[in-house]
């Protein structure tokens, strides 16, 4: 962890008027200045230091700047979706307000919102038909798509989630997290080909311990390191999401491929057990009353 001398160092940096306090655009200046990092929208700048913001003026004090970066990922992650319905759709309905209404990709997730029973699927791939759609979402951004995937939460109709090559980064992480926690029904979820990192990749393995309903988790294309393969062979090992039986890529590393590997074929056969007494306890077929030439007494 840096050191306060360090940190105070860094603040100085960042606070380029000398005010005293770092704004969003300070922030963000800094942040996407060459060599600085990933660039980082404005929006995702302000939600940042909303999270910490302890005085409630929008600008980070020393203190906070602290707060802010002793928390893993703090300057890709943004804050957990609220945990209130109704705070969800009030978040995306403020990212999306320059949105144009005609925007189809606004629609679904106003499907989403208002838990339209007729959408099951949330196809955003670059490989889905909707080509258009994709190219949309993709270009929203981070905090918009992070504010529209966080809607998924609690979600009771949405099944499968594609969303591969969308151009996500760890800024989405916390909102797939959420929704594919305890409360989700996703059974497949494909982030193959974005730019999620260790830090991203962690979150949404962690939120899968509690997870009982997904059957393929897909992350091809992107850089599993060995704090990933680790943290997913012992969410498998200790019994998570009991349900998969796909997931892509292999294990680089022997021996958690052979715990993933181990976990599935688990998974499998417990699944194979529960299908063949789900068969024998089925009630057998009425039988008739009586045979059609048999003598009716």
């Amino acid at each position: 962890m840096a050191t306060a001398d360090a940190l105070a160092k860094s603040f100085a940096v960042f606070d380029a008027d000398a005010s005293g306090t770092i704004s969003a655009a300070e922030l963000v200046a800094i942040l996407t200045r060459s060599g600085g990092g990933a660039p980082m929208a404005i929006a995702d700048a302000e939600a940042l230091i909303r999270a910490v913001d302890i005085n409630g003026d929008g600008e980070l004090s020393l203190e906070e700047f602290c707060t802010l970066m002793a928390a893993p990922g703090a300057l890709t992650l943004l804050p957990p979706p609220a945990e209130e319905e109704e705070a969800r759709v009030a978040a995306f309905e403020a990212a999306t307000r320059t949105v144009k209404k005609t925007s189809p990709v606004l629609q679904i997730f106003q499907r989403v919102a208002r838990r339209d029973e007729s959408l099951t699927a949330l196809m955003l791939s670059s490989q889905s038909n909707e080509h258009n759609e994709h190219m949309e979402f993709s270009m929203w951004p981070d905090a918009r798509k992070a504010a529209a995937l966080a809607l998924l939460t609690g979600s009771r109709q949405i099944t499968r989630v594609k969303l591969g090559g969308a151009h996500l980064t760890d800024a989405s992480a916390r909102a797939l997290a959420s929704a594919v926690g305890a409360s989700s029904i996703v059974e497949v979820l494909d982030i193959e080909r974005n730019n999620l990192t260790e830090r991203g990749l962690l979150e949404i393995v962690s939120a899968l311990k509690n997870n009982t309903s997904l059957r393929e988790l897909r992350m091809t294309g992107m850089t599993l390191t060995t704090a990933v393969e680790v943290a997913l062979a012992e969410c498998l090992d200790g019994g998570g999401v009991p349900a998969l039986v796909k997931l892509s890529p292999a294990m680089r590393n022997a021996n958690e491929r052979r715990r993933v590997e181990a976990a599935i074929s688990r998974n499998l056969e417990e699944q194979r057990k529960r299908r063949n007494e789900d068969t024998s306890s089925a009630p057998s077929l009425p039988q008739p009353w009586a045979r059609w030439d048999q003598p009716q007494e």
